[in-house]
């Protein structure tokens, strides 16, 4: 049976507890599951009596951030196609004397 009590708590900077809730049957909990969408989770603390604790599909998700490389490269390929147009366009105008 499980005891009364038992909670995952997570911290983002303010804590935050999850009651594992008890299924009514010998032999524990099927799933728990949080997430606290915009924030880092800093740590998770699991707190149970005499029980056995499994933990999976624990997933740590971002966002991908563009590479400051792949920029650069795009702006040097716009100065470049610039500058080759430039040549041209000088290369066109007639020399006056």
């Amino acid at each position: 049976m499980q005891n009364a009590g038992e909670t995952i708590t997570f911290s983002d900077g303010t804590s935050q507890s999850v009651d594992i809730p008890n299924p009514g049957f010998d032999g524990g909990t099927a799933f728990v599951g949080f997430s606290d969408a915009g924030k880092t989770i800093a740590s998770i603390t699991i707190n149970v009596n005499n029980d056995v604790v499994g933990v999976d599909d624990v997933r740590y998700v971002t966002d991908p951030v563009p590479e400051p490389a792949s920029l650069a490269l795009l702006g040097g390929a716009l100065a470049g196609l610039a500058l080759t147009r430039r040549k041209h366009m000088l290369a066109l105008k007639p020399i006056r004397m």
